[in-house]
């Protein structure tokens, strides 16, 4: 958990302006759903700017892809793990 929490850090861009960001990889960095969120946030306070709506965009795009594939692997796994625990 430790060295994913740690990977993700760096593929977020926390400390590191998207603008960094080559653009051959630009179109698959901002599937992560964090790019969105942190970079509209830095633009609305550090620059006093609109948020990047289409960043944002993308972002709720994706946290709905990934909740919905979580739950349905919960629901897949729910049968066996408490037989597990």
């Amino acid at each position: 958990m430790t060295l994913g929490l740690q990977i993700w850090l760096y593929v977020t861009p926390v400390s590191y302006p998207l603008s960094l960001v080559p653009e051959a990889l630009y179109p698959f960095y901002v599937l992560n759903p964090m790019v969105g969120l942190i970079d509209s946030f830095r633009s609305v306070i550090a620059r006093g700017q609109a948020p990047a709506w289409d960043l944002l965009a993308i972002s709720t795009v994706m946290s709905l892809i990934i909740l919905v594939g979580a739950y349905l692997y919960f629901k897949h796994a729910e049968r066996v793990f408490a037989d597990i625990i």
